[in-house]
């Protein structure tokens, strides 16, 4: 088992939610060439200047804004394209967005993960929030591959950016300030070319969310851990990565050729490992790829990273069962030719009934059970 271990905001902020960008400063005027004089060196020619050094890259171990050299890597990647097909788990379960998290027992994944800072990746809408308020992440990217899910990501950061307390934060979702919140979107977006689609995102979402804020401070009480919905401390840090330009909402496929390739490169160049790559049931949708093997190998993970990933078994329990596998121990499981699905990896344990919640946790070298079954 591996070891577990305990420029302004508002500019950064403006290409999350949407504002209008500021002007560029004006460059600053040059100082006047050096007469030559003849005297001093006798060269007539002015000093050499030493070369300006590159700015200090401040994501690693700060809560600070990100200063202009870090954002520019962590911001500027390659998105994917959005698919043709929304794929899922069932033919007709296609092209549905899955605006709310859906997985009532979040919390099995809490006491490996806390603390243990670094970056985040994952699908999904509201989890991104609750694992980096647990992990004290130091930076996230939201990486889905339906483009209403980053609209919805950046409905989120505004209502972070107007809201100081998770109270307030929570009371935006509610339905009795639907209205209020609606107005409240379509003012601030109202330049945004996506702005049809934002509050089309938002019509869809605002119940469902309103019901899930409500699911996630039950969870809270009934676990006795904090969330960035009932933690003040929580929602602060999660608030303050926001609106430091330190989560990135982006299009990205987990099938697909730029988007993870480019947060694994940025994680590197910023020097901030992976430490939790959160995946739901994405991977009952497909078999493994050779593209999606590449992508989880060129993840800058440790010893101290994460896979986090769910299977529904909601016909026996309600919910899903509960896995979280070594992030390196997954990348060598992904070397072996005979792993072709995650069942191959994780066979998803048998679930006994309406209070049987299965977790598991993976670190074991890989092993072909098919050939051991022959």
């Amino acid at each position: 088992m591996k070891r577990l271990f305990g420029f302004t905001a508002a500019l950064i902020l403006c290409s999350m939610v949407g504002c209008s960008a500021s002007e560029t400063p004006a460059a600053v005027a040059q100082a006047p060439a050096v007469e030559a004089s003849g005297s001093g060196s006798g060269s007539g020619a002015p000093e050499a200047k030493a070369a300006p050094k590159p700015p200090a890259l401040n994501a690693l171990g700060s809560n600070e804004p990100l200063n202009e050299a870090t954002r520019k890597l962590v911001w500027e990647t390659t998105e994917d394209d959005a698919p043709e097909v929304l794929n899922a788990t069932r033919k007709d379960l296609e092209n549905r967005h899955y605006q709310t998290c859906d997985e009532l027992h979040l919390a099995k994944f809490y006491p490996n993960i806390k603390g243990i800072k670094g970056a985040y990746i994952g699908v999904g809408s509201d989890q991104a929030y609750t694992f980096m308020g647990w992990m004290d992440a130091e930076l996230a990217w939201l990486t889905d591959y339906d483009p209403w899910i980053k609209q919805e990501h950046r409905i989120y950061a505004l209502f972070f950016e107007r809201a100081e307390t998770h109270e307030a934060f929570v009371s935006q979702w509610r339905t009795r300030n639907r209205a209020a919140s609606r107005a409240m979107i379509a003012e601030h977006f109202a330049a945004d070319p996506e702005k049809a689609l934002i509050m089309q995102v938002f019509d869809s979402a605002s119940y469902k969310v309103d019901v899930r804020m409500s699911r996630l401070i039950a969870m809270a009480k009934n676990y006795k851990i904090p969330t960035f919905v009932t933690d003040a401390a929580m929602y602060a840090h999660v608030r303050s990565m926001i609106l430091g330009g330190r989560v990135r909402p982006m299009v990205s496929n987990l099938l697909d050729t730029d988007g993870l390739t480019g947060v694994g490169n940025a994680s590197r160049a910023v020097n901030v490992p992976i430490r939790v790559v959160y995946m739901s049931n994405a991977e009952d949708y497909w078999p493994y790829s050779e593209q999606f093997r590449a992508n989880m190998a060129g993840l800058n993970f440790d010893e101290n990273s994460w896979i986090l990933r769910t299977a529904a078994s909601k016909p026996t329990n309600g919910d899903y069962r509960y896995n979280m596998q070594d992030a390196q121990n997954f990348q060598a499981w992904l070397k072996e030719p005979f792993v072709k699905r995650r069942g191959d990896v994780w066979p998803a344990p048998y679930v006994h009934g309406d209070d049987d919640i299965p977790m598991e946790v993976l670190d074991a070298p890989p092993v072909n059970r098919r050939a051991k079954k022959k």
